[in-house]
């Protein structure tokens, strides 16, 4: 322990307790993400989301307003002014597109 009254140790400890539940409690995105990383440089769609979510990222399965749903059925609030939910698959007003009629360049 510092000066600072923090015990560095106990605060590994607890981040390393909680790495792990997280881990084990989405083995789907945990297997995505090992995959993704074929295709996408960190395993994500942009670089700044590399290690934000924790030990890997979250796939999400699915959305409607500020709630997400990822691919191992836990369910989230979306912080991020929306941008999961309404990129997710189940935003009634994308679903509804016909991608015929999307440029090629967005398909």
């Amino acid at each position: 322990m510092g000066n600072t009254g923090i015990d560095r140790d106990h605060i590994e400890e607890l981040s390393k307790r909680e790495r792990s539940s997280f881990a084990k409690a989405r083995p789907k995105s945990r297997d995505a993400s090992k995959a993704s990383s074929n295709v996408l440089m960190w395993g994500v769609p942009m670089v700044w989301q590399a290690g934000i979510e924790g030990p890997f990222s979250v796939f999400i399965e699915g959305g409607r307003g500020n709630r997400v749903i990822d691919i191992d059925g836990h369910e989230y609030l979306d912080f991020s002014m929306g941008v999961y939910a309404t990129l997710s698959p189940g935003e009634p007003c994308l679903t509804m597109v016909d991608p015929g009629t999307l440029p090629d360049t967005i398909r």
